[in-house]
């Protein structure tokens, strides 16, 4: 999942993208200032966090 941040022609993108698990639990987040990617494994609920900038 990315995390788009900041202007986008003219458009502007919040972050806080997140996922969840199977109980609705947070599993992570990406705040509103990191572009980055989640990277989800959906069977064992691994994630992977990517700060790009």
């Amino acid at each position: 999942m990315s995390n788009p941040v900041g202007v986008n022609d003219n458009f502007l993108a919040a972050g806080l993208s997140a996922a969840w698990n199977s109980n609705g639990e947070l599993i992570n987040q990406l705040k509103t200032t990191e572009q980055g990617l989640l990277i989800i494994d959906l069977t064992s609920n691994e994630m992977d966090k990517k700060i790009l900038f």
